[in-house]
């Protein structure tokens, strides 16, 4: 193995490259072949070349983006809903907190259920 110019083995460059996606069960692409779901985690040999980076998932717009493996390399991606399948959030808030949803947003409040004791309501 070569030496540095320090004296320690010089090793091959690599690089740290992660992906999440959301919704978590989309199909993660690299030039073109599948590497899997969300979270994906891999070493490469560190480059310059462009890499194509997709992600599908049913009732999504797919995503593609053009990565370097230059540096390690962190990408997020929250893959918008295709129109006509949009999801409504139900959110839970507990007793006594009010919601800071503006008008005509479509935040709906689920509010925990309480027993009720018919003989003592107090």
């Amino acid at each position: 193995m070569p030496a540095t110019a320090s004296g320690a083995p010089a090793t091959e460059a690599s690089v740290d490259v992660a992906v999440d996606v959301v919704p978590a069960r989309a199909n993660i692409t690299l030039d073109g072949r599948s590497v899997g779901r969300s979270p994906f985690h891999a070493t490469v040999r560190k480059d310059s070349t462009p890499h194509m980076l997709g992600v599908s998932a049913e009732g999504y717009a797919a995503e593609t983006r053009t990565i370097a493996f230059d540096r390690d390399v962190r990408v997020d991606i929250s893959m918008r809903p295709v129109s006509g399948t949009a999801r409504t959030a139900v959110v839970a808030i507990p007793t006594g907190t009010a919601p800071s949803a503006t008008a005509g947003s479509d935040l709906q409040v689920a509010r925990p259920k309480r027993n009720i004791d018919e003989k003592d309501p107090y």
